[in-house]
């Protein structure tokens, strides 16, 4: 059952350099893997502020959205990912994308994350496959009380899975992308739900699970071991690393614990720079 990479990403420089890498390692497992890989296509999506393409048009496919205006985010703090919801609400109001994305299934990733192996499809029409976050928790009574609010049930059976790394059938991604995208918005707007979920609601983490059980008789098949980052270690092979935290070492070799290292690769360092193309090993 054949899925199709939907990337979601930002006109930035910082974004450009990832989606490069991230394309790199697509091509790389699926050529590795054929012909008994799943993923089938790859498409990025791509929010600007001027609708204007970037100069991995004529080398990734690539659908073009408007960024989010002030009026559909008219929040009290600027949020940068609403355009992973807002986009992606954007272009299933179409059918042209369909033209693009004729699989069944899609797998919905983030430019900072790097394939590891072939990623098999365990999603059905009525079960999605997502990472189990577990600090994604609703039980801590400060984050149960935002849920209860915004979930009819019982706030315990709320998913702790994010929009992404997710795979899901087209139809459950045209139904929950609208709602996606206004559950974020009211999130952000709702001082209390900000201040109680804070770093996890800036990247729409618990927006997206919160929809998700409320709104879709979708469930989860969630996998602790579909993604690692740093500093999570597992017994099982991972299929992405995500690099969404920095690695730091000091000097005479031992990992820095809480502070920027002597030798550090953290991609926040390159937000307005390509990252050199040799870098040093660690110590």
């Amino acid at each position: 059952r054949p899925f199709h990479v939907l990337l979601t990403a930002q006109a930035s420089l910082y974004q450009e350099w990832q989606t490069r890498i991230m394309h790199y390692h697509y091509r790389k497992v699926v050529v590795a893997a054929n012909p008994c890989s799943e993923m089938s296509g790859f498409t990025r999506i791509l929010a600007s502020a001027g609708g204007r393409g970037d100069s991995l048009m004529d080398t990734i496919p690539t659908i073009v959205l408007l960024s989010s205006r002030p009026a559909p985010n008219p929040t009290p703090t600027p949020i940068q990912v609403i355009n992973r919801p807002w986009t992606i609400a954007q272009m299933v109001k179409t059918d042209a994308w369909r033209a693009m994305v004729p699989e069944d299934y899609v797998y919905i990733a983030e430019t900072d994350h790097i394939l590891l192996r072939d990623l098999p499809n365990r999603a059905t029409p009525a079960l999605n496959v997502a990472f189990f976050f577990p600090y994604m928790s609703a039980a801590p009574e400060r984050q149960a009380a935002v849920v209860r609010r915004y979930y009819q049930g019982d706030h315990r059976d709320v998913q702790p899975v994010g929009p992404s790394p997710a795979i899901m059938h087209v139809d459950t991604l045209k139904r929950l992308a609208p709602l996606w995208l206004e559950l974020s918005v009211r999130l952000k707007r709702d001082r209390e739900a900000d201040a109680a979920l804070g770093w996890v609601l800036e990247i729409m983490i618990h927006c997206y699970f919160f929809i998700r059980s409320r709104a879709s008789a979708t469930t989860h098949m969630t996998h602790g071991w579909l993604l690692t980052r740093k500093p999570f270690l597992l017994t099982q092979d991972p299929y992405i690393y995500h690099y969404t935290f920095g690695v730091e070492y000091s000097v005479d070799g031992p990992p820095a614990r809480r502070r920027i290292g002597e030798w550090s690769l953290d991609k926040r360092h390159y937000f307005g720079a390509l990252p050199p193309k040799q870098l040093a090993p660690p110590p």
